[in-house]
C-alpha cells in the first residue's frame, strides 16, 4: 500500500510504501513542495507525482485565463486526467479523457 505522510518535513507529504503484513515503511519518492498528490499504476508502482505549478504560474503571468483553463489525456493520461480534475479540483474548469 502507498500512503503520504509528513515525516521528513511538517509542510509537504512524501510517499511511503507500507508492507500491511509486517508494518515495515519504506520512502519511495520525496515531496519537492509542489506536489499535491500522488499516482500508481494498475501494479501498485508509483508512476506521476501531481503538480499544478505550471498552470498556476501562467495564470500568474496573465497567459491563461483562470476561467478557461482545461485539461487533457488518453489512456494513462486519461486516469491522470481525472485524477487533475480531482486533486486541485479548483483549478481546471474542464476535462477531456
Amino acid at each position: 500500500m502507498i500512503i503520504s505522510l509528513n515525516q521528513r518535513d511538517p509542510r509537504v507529504f512524501d510517499a511511503y510504501r507500507i508492507n500491511i503484513e509486517t508494518g515495515e515503511m519504506k520512502m519511495i519518492a520525496q515531496n519537492p513542495g509542489s506536489i499535491v498528490g500522488w499516482l500508481t499504476d494498475h501494479d501498485g508502482k508509483l508512476r506521476v507525482g501531481i503538480t499544478t505549478d505550471g498552470v498556476k504560474w501562467l495564470i500568474q503571468q496573465g497567459i491563461a485565463n483562470p476561467k478557461r483553463v482545461g485539461i487533457y489525456g488518453a489512456s494513462y493520461g486519461g486516469y491522470a486526467t481525472l485524477a487533475g480534475i480531482t486533486l486541485p479540483s479548483d483549478l481546471y474548469v474542464a476535462a477531456v479523457d
